[in-house]
């Protein structure tokens, strides 16, 4: 049993949740896409004309007027091509080389949905066993990733009470974090969602390899979705999962097809082309997931021209492991202040405004949770890069302030139990002189802004762009 949805139909319906999204961002489009000149969030180009704000205003317009296009034209799959081309570009390229971190995975989801639906569509034009490919590819590669997502919940923590309540009790991530601040730690409701949130994942994932079972994982994945929308900061997130989980509902070929279609004798040139494609692509996305789980779990790393092969392919199509809602991301909130840099002492000033109430403004996005999020947990996932963090903070706060008039100081606070409740504890401080680029830290020793939050299995990474953990002198030996 399969969903009788047409493929132009998922491309119309992934225009409009890109629409949504950037309608929803369209106030700070400047700071979210913008070049670190124009006070924005990406690593300055190379091209000095490209500096100019107006070039990236442009860009976007194109971008948000090939999606418009999408809607209306009957040329929908030349603009879909091109959506996502410029897709891969901001969510996937741009994901180590900005704060936005390519909007994390609001924006990666946006950039699969476009992958698969332009996919299915080339499929269904050609038809046969490229077709069946095809269709097998994109359900294992979605399967894989709530799999995974899955899996990684499991292992770092959230069966040991180190799971979803860390994101609920949360200002930066849940719209409700005063209601779940009032419920004991220990909370049937926390450890629930917990055994809920991985197992929902794997199971879900695992019923979708199965024709006969698919749209049974289809719902079961979906209603996790649905269940998170209105509780948690993720912008259209749950939209587009829930959207990739109809995509894959559309389908009913086995995995069994991805091997047959290379060696059909009547392909055509072209055909064929897709058909290796495919395969080729199906290897190398399994192969990259397998050695990001054995550098995180093991801790160990593959032969280097092996280990550099899933770093080249995971960063060309961006293969990432889901952290979604783990203690990694969600075990922290930031609070930010502006300043007056007039002040001597900094932390005496009275003259302070404070931007970062999550829930106003570009405070309400989750483009802003996940730029915040990521620019902290450098700290954890490459301690030794502090000129990488500092770059990138004082970046930050030049995106906040006036850097004429203003300074800018992060709180890093700690979610924590305190006997049977969670509450925020500050253990470090980052006074930005943003005119000056001069940064005041005071980090507390107990801080776990440079190690693992409870059970997870982050270590120091060895490089921005790569999966590989640096090994401690035990697990050397």
């Amino acid at each position: 049993m399969t969903l009788n949805l047409q493929i132009e139909d998922f491309a119309r319906l992934y225009a409009v949740i890109w629409l949504v999204e950037i309608g929803l961002t369209s106030r700070w489009l400047r700071i979210f896409f913008g070049s670190e000149v124009n006070g924005g969030y990406r690593d300055d180009f190379k091209v000095r004309m490209l500096n100019g704000g107006w070039f990236q205003q442009v860009v976007i317009a194109i971008w948000g007027t090939i999606h418009i296009f999408i809607l209306v034209s009957e040329f929908w799959q030349g603009f879909l091509a091109a959506a996502l081309f410029l897709n891969h570009h901001h969510f996937v390229r741009e994901r180590w080389r900005s704060l936005l971190r390519g909007m994390g995975a609001p924006g990666f989801m946006l950039y699969w949905m476009s992958a698969a639906v332009l996919l299915l569509s080339v499929g269904e034009d050609v038809g046969g066993v490229v077709q069946s490919a095809i269709e097998a590819l994109v359900v294992v590669d979605f399967a894989s990733i709530m799999i995974t997502a899955g899996f990684y919940k499991l292992k770092s923590g959230y069966r040991r009470g180190f799971g979803i309540e860390f994101g609920l009790v949360n200002p930066q991530w849940c719209y409700f974090h005063n209601f779940f601040r009032k419920l004991r730690s220990s909370s049937i409701v926390f450890r629930s969602l917990n055994e809920l949130s991985w197992s929902l994942e794997v199971a879900g994932g695992i019923l979708l390899f199965f024709p006969t079972t698919r749209l049974f994982g289809v719902a079961v994945i979906s209603l996790g979705f649905i269940f998170l929308l209105p509780l948690i900061r993720l912008g259209v997130l749950c939209l587009t999962v829930i959207s990739c989980c109809l995509v894959v509902g559309s389908t009913n070929e086995s995995s069994s097809a991805l091997f047959s279609s290379p060696f059909e004798s009547q392909l055509t040139k072209f055909e064929r082309f897709v058909a290796l494609f495919v395969c080729i692509y199906f290897i190398g996305m399994l192969t990259t997931r397998f050695i990001q789980m054995r550098n995180v779990f093991s801790h160990k790393s593959l032969p280097r021209i092996i280990q550099r092969f899933s770093e080249i392919f995971g960063n060309l199509f961006g293969i990432i492991l889901w952290r979604v809602f783990t203690p990694d991301v969600t075990g922290f909130a930031v609070e930010i202040e502006i300043r007056d840099s007039s002040c001597a002492n900094v932390a005496s000033s009275k003259n302070t405004e404070l931007p970062s109430m999550w829930g106003r403004g570009r405070f309400a996005h989750v483009a802003e949770a996940i730029a915040v999020t990521s620019l902290f947990t450098l700290r954890r996932y490459l301690p030794n890069a502090h000129n990488l963090f500092e770059s990138r903070l004082i970046r930050h706060a030049k995106s906040l302030a006036d850097p004429e008039v203003s300074a800018v100081t992060y709180r890093y606070l700690e979610v924590v139990k305190v006997n049977t409740r969670f509450c925020l504890l500050e253990t470090a401080r980052f006074d930005v002189m943003v005119i000056s680029r001069l940064i005041l830290q005071v980090v507390m020793p107990t801080s776990n802004l440079e190690r693992a939050i409870g059970p997870s299995p982050v270590r120091p990474g060895v490089r921005l762009g790569s999966y590989e953990q640096r090994q401690t002198s035990r697990e050397q030996m």
